[in-house]
């Protein structure tokens, strides 16, 4: 059975870029909102809009995983556990849709509400995945996006509050479409019976990791706000957010492994596989690094919210660049624990390290500001890669073969990044 570049290659891209636009709106608005909202302003709508990856797995019980796990190369499987987590997610969201009501005008609350409706977009996007159904998925993240960027830029009286309004009206409009065209596609389908307590267990396992990836990605806005203040919070962010053009090739191969994986473990188990795969995301992040700190050395006066960076800001970003990157790692090896269906494990070093990152963060960040809340990002990120590793190999004995080229890699990638930084900066 041959790998399939090409067809692989395909998904990857969409799903890099479906994500890229579903997670990475902070990106893709920066240069829009940098011209309406202050840069306290921002750093609160960047809170708001991290917040949602926490808070939407706990609405749908983390459901998405279930679908994506079972419903891989099972579509009656999948649609009937599509259909439980629809109800249970409805449920639970009807009392924060009625509280939300009430407090319309509360960022916290628009952002609970904006969190119900992302909760049932991961589950519709979950049916999608297992079904292979890349383009779907891509149109989703297409049209959304498209309609929140416009919405902002056309909008007259802008801002907090309206920015999340918009975004809310958007996001319900185009769920309620999709949930129906979904509905109306598979309502021939006939569904089948399946052991609830064992796949909801599967998910709800996995919501501690959800949780700590927050923790690792997120938490640090709230501590950084609190210890030096909004507006450096706001710089944070823009860093971040420059940062998260690596999510690009992250979140597709978070979102490509976890299929192939399931349909060719005995390939990928293959050192040769593995390596190829590893070896070209590698360089393809010294790439971006590159392009990255071009822009930002060379383009600064083309785009306002760039200004603000001075050199030591900037290295914030070169921080979050080698942290993502051993995220970028993580994946390639945290797939063979879901493959195995070892939520536990896979939470158990999740939380582990979000705990970690908490307390570095809050030792670095009073002496080093924001700097410190980089540094802790790629030390939390390390530690989370050598534990899942080290769970990996337990199963798979044959993995240690990677240690020392994995390592070489790893290192050179990190110079090559630290080189042209330190090059462009000198």
């Amino acid at each position: 059975m041959k790998l399939g570049y090409k067809k692989h290659l395909s998904v990857f891209i969409f799903y890099s870029l479906a994500n890229a636009l579903n997670k990475g709106l902070s990106i893709l608005a920066l240069p829009i909102l940098s011209g309406f909202l202050s840069i306290d302003e921002f750093g609160i709508w960047s809170l708001s809009h991290v917040s949602l990856v926490v808070i939407a797995p706990l609405i749908s019980f983390n459901g998405y995983a279930s679908i994506l796990r079972e419903g891989v190369g099972n579509k009656e499987l999948a649609w009937s556990v599509l259909k439980k987590y629809l109800k249970v997610t409805l449920l639970i969201s009807l009392p924060i849709v009625l509280l939300g009501a009430f407090y319309f005008y509360s960022w916290i609350f628009l952002t609970l509400l904006l969190a119900s409706a992302e909760a049932f977009q991961t589950l519709l996007l979950g049916w999608y995945r297992s079904q292979d159904k890349h383009i779907s998925y891509f149109l989703i993240s297409l049209i959304k996006i498209t309609s929140i960027v416009l919405a902002i830029y056309l909008l007259n009286d802008v801002n907090l509050i309206s920015i999340l309004q918009y975004q809310l009206y958007i996001s319900t409009t185009l769920l309620l479409f999709f949930l129906i065209m979904i509905l109306l596609q598979n309502n021939k389908l006939v569904g089948v019976d399946f052991n609830v307590r064992d796949i909801f267990v599967f998910s709800i396992l996995l919501i501690p990791h959800n949780v700590s990836l927050w923790i690792l990605s997120s938490s640090d806005r709230f501590i950084i706000k609190s210890l030096v203040g909004e507006y450096l919070l706001g710089i944070y962010s823009i860093c971040y957010s420059i940062g998260l053009v690596i999510m690009l090739l992250n979140t597709g191969i978070a979102m490509v492994l976890p299929n192939y994986i399931i349909k060719s473990y005995t390939i990928y188990m293959k050192k040769s596989v593995r390596f190829k795969l590893i070896i070209a995301y590698s360089f393809l992040v010294m790439i971006l690094n590159i392009l990255i700190f071009i822009t930002v050395k060379y383009f600064k006066n083309y785009f306002e919210f760039l200004q603000p960076l001075t050199n030591e800001f900037t290295s914030v970003i070169l921080w979050v660049i080698n942290g993502l990157y051993l995220l970028g790692i993580y994946y390639f090896y945290s797939n063979i624990l879901f493959y195995q269906r070892k939520a536990k494990l896979i939470s158990g070093s999740t939380l582990t390290v979000g705990l970690i990152n908490i307390g570095l963060t809050l030792f670095f960040v009073p002496t080093y500001g924001i700097f410190g809340a980089a540094i802790t990002t790629f030390i939390s990120y390390l530690i989370y890669l050598i534990f899942v590793f080290y769970f990996a190999q337990t199963i798979e004995k044959k993995l240690r073969q990677d240690i020392l080229p994995l390592s070489l890699l790893i290192i050179v990638t990190l110079v090559v990044n630290y080189g042209f930084f330190n090059f462009i900066h000198s």
